[in-house]
């Protein structure tokens, strides 16, 4: 709500005019949208469908030339190319977008803008393809549904304008797939029916493919010719301009029909074929075991394109029967598009449409390749469970979990399902899911003359390589591969053997090197007592962009095998800042918290390269060496600890790692003949398992399993703390640490019907009540601070692969004000908030997460006496739960190397009670 005027002079006479103002950009990134892409009819242009825009390739200079921000683009079904229109002054040609809810967008490539065509009116309201675009832009031909039923599909002619009635020309019910010839003569439905033996056991439907052919495009009359039933259930299905239709069956066959839709047109060997009592003849085709996803013919109808999951491309010679391959691609081939002169092919790659390769018909080279953000996630529950008419208990006990097809990829949800269901809350409670990436994102500031650009890094699922990407142009810019592999794309039987896993990856303070470590599990061949090993290799990289034109690049300079020894995995590792050597260190850390520290030595003969070495090491115990505490931990216990978080001070002052509950305190050398040495041990404080931390200045921030936390080193006591509900293990990625402020992402299901929604955080050092909070409509995966001299920035991605930036104050100190304005702009997606604080919270203060409104509330202080006043005010106001119970002897003062303060507080509480 807007901010009264009373408000804003009460602020401003208490803080002044320096109030905090974030600002959101606009997203970036995201995925390709499930679209295929189409060429020009000149085949001098490729348009490519993105989740936030509509790009126009070259294909000549392999570059994008032309952008069109479109606005709900995963609404949309078809790109359509009028070939009739005229060109426009660039030269590029007329696109149109097919949206399913029954519009139209006529895209203008001077104005970067689309023009909506809404059909509604004319009875459209399911928009499944664009067939024909006549009258400049006046008729349409589509083939479209009413939205009641949208699997009874009509060819129609429309008007836009509504000049004249709606014709239609062919309905076909219950259809779910639809093809058009390549100069859209010639089309094919497939719809499911009950077979006439559907009663006896074993059967099932069958199904029935309607071919047809246009006779008028203008007045659209077109002519039924025949219908094949079919008993083998079919994934995909094509048909060429001589009206031979190909269909890719579940089980990999490629079953080819030549009916009697225009026997003039057919070749020799095609008329061999059509010979059969049916009126068409089958011929059967037969490589692929998994199904059938893609499938096109050539301009002339003499090739066939096939692919699938086998992640080849196959050229079938109809005349000949030779089959060519293009094996090993990058992922699954879910679409095939041939271009008008049969040159140029391009397809898309994944499940998910993450790429689109463009190949050269002649040598069969890559001419471009358009890759969306790969970015991996872990297993994300459905972002809706329900029913409307269930309460959310019911929801999740009864219907969803029938609906819910928990594969091996819902374990996840499953899990989380059932903490639901056996908590001990009466309602719905609120939890946070597990969104963040496989392994890590990580931006990189490159600094290319007096320009920043900031890249993402995104370790792939498979094959060990980083995807690098550039959020700004929405381009992939480089590919970097961390470990060789045998091979690209795996198939069948190899998909058996691990890939080695990019585990950490972390770049130096002046982005000149990177330290990556990958693991590879031993092959299961047989049972011998290696099998469970696992090779793991640090690996350090220079910065090679010099030798490449200015293009991102990195060059291996070295590579440790078991940096903490044999079988020993890296936990964490951290960058040193340049105070120290220059910021040309590394710092690793395995899970029993043994340290390594790793520094480069440079050769004096210049043709020599650069070799890094673990100049100091750490031992995973920790006993006398330290001062003042008497506790111990074997390796053992250590090792168990799954959770371990690195902090270097900006000064290269000291170095904080978090292990368990507990914060170590340890000095780094700086000399060769140094050594690490532990001078504190903040044991106690946190009370539940460390998740991470970061060092602000002199204040810790530590997100443990059940509340984040700020402890003052200067007052050695917590400033404040935030009840924020379980956070899973693993969720480094949800808190990122800037100069003066820190931002924490916190993911949530709401109570009605269960979506997965986020709340992201800003915090000062200095209250638990957040200066700005960010609502978003999706789970946040991935949390980071950009360095920026001039103010605050985070960036995060949501699930959706979309990438958006926070903006601070432009004066570094002004974050750390505790105001706020109440109202921010709201979008579809995010919803902005700025907290108001009226008066400044106790010391020690703990404020309580209520995810639902994404606000923070302080609990009422207690009265009593001036005493217990001052004795409360000692240690954090601790809310009591049954997760919490352990911080209740939060703080130093309960640490166990002084058990006899423990006893005389215990002594004296009981002795005020008796009074």
């Amino acid at each position: 709500m807007p901010e009264s005027k009373e408000l804003k002079n009460r602020r401003r006479r208490k803080h002044g005019d320096k109030i905090s103002s974030w600002k959101l950009s606009a997203p970036q990134g995201g995925a390709l949208a499930n679209v295929a892409p189409v060429f020009s009819p000149d085949h001098r242009y490729l348009a490519v469908l993105c989740a936030l825009e509509l790009r126009l390739y070259a294909v000549n200079v392999r570059q994008c030339v032309a952008r069109v921000p479109i606005d709900e683009a995963y609404f949309a079904v078809d790109l359509y190319i009028d070939a009739s229109a005229e060109l426009t002054s660039e030269g590029f040609p007329k696109v149109w977008i097919a949206k399913r809810n029954g519009i139209c967008l006529s895209v203008d490539w001077r104005s970067q803008s689309s023009n909506p065509v809404n059909l509604n009116s004319q009875g459209v309201q399911r928009i499944h393809k664009i067939i024909a675009i006549l009258d400049e832009s006046r008729t349409f031909v589509l083939a479209a549904s009413d939205g009641v039923h949208d699997s009874n599909i009509s060819v129609v002619r429309v008007s836009a304008d509504g000049s004249y009635p709606p014709s239609i020309a062919v309905q076909v019910n219950k259809t779910n797939l639809l093809s058009l010839s390549h100069t859209k003569t010639y089309f094919i439905f497939r719809s499911q029916q009950l077979s006439k033996h559907s009663k006896k056991v074993g059967s099932g439907a069958s199904e029935v493919l309607t071919v047809g052919k246009f006779v008028d495009p203008v007045s659209v009359e077109a002519v039924v010719s025949t219908t094949i039933e079919r008993s083998r259930s079919s994934s995909t299905i094509a048909i060429s301009d001589r009206g031979v239709v190909a269909v890719g069956s579940v089980t990999g066959v490629i079953d080819l029909y030549y009916p009697v839709t225009d026997a003039e047109s057919l070749t020799a060997s095609e008329l061999e074929y059509r010979q059969g009592s049916k009126g068409y003849a089958i011929r059967t085709l037969k490589w692929h075991l998994d199904p059938v996803r893609a499938l096109a013919f050539s301009l002339d109808a003499n090739y066939l394109l096939s692919g699938g999951n086998e992640k080849v491309l196959l050229f079938w010679q109809l005349d000949t029967s030779n089959v060519q391959f293009l094996p090993r691609l990058p992922g699954p081939i879910t679409n095939i598009v041939v271009d008008d002169t049969s040159t140029t092919y391009a397809f898309c790659l994944g499940n998910n449409n993450e790429d689109v390769m463009l190949l050269a018909a002649t040598d069969l080279d890559a001419r471009l390749r358009v890759s969306s953000v790969n970015a991996c996630y872990n297993d994300v529950p459905p972002l809706s469970l329900a029913k409307a008419n269930l309460s959310p208990k019911e929801q999740l006990t009864s219907a969803s979990l029938k609906l819910l097809n928990l594969t091996k990829e819902a374990k996840r949800s499953r899990e989380i399902i059932s903490k639901i269901l056996h908590s001990a809350e009466t309602s719905l409670p609120n939890f946070s899911i597990f969104p963040s990436a496989i392994h890590m994102f990580a931006p990189h500031t490159q600094q290319q003359g007096s320009k920043q650009s900031h890249y993402w890094y995104f370790p792939t699922r498979t094959d060990a390589k980083i995807q690098i990407y550039d959020p700004l142009r929405g381009e992939q810019v480089a590919v970097q591969s961390i470990v060789r592999t045998l091979q690209l794309g795996k198939v069948l039987f190899e998909e058996a053997i691990p890939d080695p896993i990019i585990t950490q990856l972390c770049l130096s303070s002046d982005s000149q090197w990177m330290a990556t470590v990958d693991e590879t599990t031993t092959q299961p061949i047989d049972d011998l007592l290696s099998k469970a090993d696992v090779q793991i290799m640090l690996k350090l990289w220079a910065d090679d962009s010099a030798s490449n034109d200015g293009a991102v690049g990195w060059k291996l300079v070295s590579q440790i095998v078991s940096p903490h020894g044999p079988n020993v995995h890296v936990a964490a590792i951290v960058a040193a800042p340049k105070t120290y050597h220059g910021g040309q260190a590394f710092i690793s850390a395995c899970h029993g918290g043994g340290l390594r520290l790793w520094r480069p030595r440079f050769p004096r003969v210049q043709s020599r390269q650069v070799e890094w070495s673990a100049r100091h090491a750490m031992d995973p115990t920790y006993g006398s060496s330290i001062t003042g505490l008497s506790r111990a931990f074997s390796a053992d216990v250590m090792r168990e600890q799954q959770d371990v978080s690195l902090a270097w001070a900006s000064d290269a002052s000291v170095l904080l790692l978090g292990t368990g509950s507990d914060i170590y305190m340890i000095a780094v050398p700086t000399q060769r003949s140094g050594s690490f040495e532990v001078v504190r041990c903040l044991s106690g404080v946190i009370g539940s398992p460390i998740r991470s931390l970061g060092l602000i200045d002199t204040f810790i921030v530590v997100l443990s399993e059940y509340c984040l936390t700020v402890y003052d080193l200067l007052h050695d006591d917590v400033a404040w703390s935030a009840n924020l509900g379980y956070t899973p293990k693993g969720s480094k990625a949800l808190i990122a640490y800037g100069d003066s402020s820190f931002s924490v992402a916190v993911n949530y299901a709401t109570k009605a019907g269960l979506t997965l929604v986020s709340n992201l955080y800003v915090f000062s050092l200095k209250s638990p009540i957040p200066t700005h909070v960010v609502q978003h409509s999706r789970p946040i995966a991935a949390v980071h601070n950009l360095p920026a001299q001039s103010k605050q920035q985070f960036t995060f991605i949501d699930t959706d692969k979309m990438i958006y930036t926070l903006s601070g104050p432009a004066s570094r100190g002004e974050q750390l004000k505790d105001v706020a304005i109440d109202e921010q702009e709201t979008t579809p997606a995010i919803e902005e908030q700025e907290m108001t604080i009226d008066e400044e919270p106790a010391a020690g203060a703990t404020a309580i997460l209520h995810p639902k409104s994404g606000k923070f509330t302080l609990p009422a202080q207690s009265t009593g006496t001036a005493s217990s006043a001052a004795e409360d005010s000692s240690r954090p106001n601790v809310v009591l739960n049954a997760s919490l119970i352990d911080t209740v002897f939060a703080g130093p003062e309960y640490a166990l190397g002084d058990l006899d303060g423990v006893f005389d507080k215990l002594l004296g509480v009981i002795g005020q009670t008796e009074k």
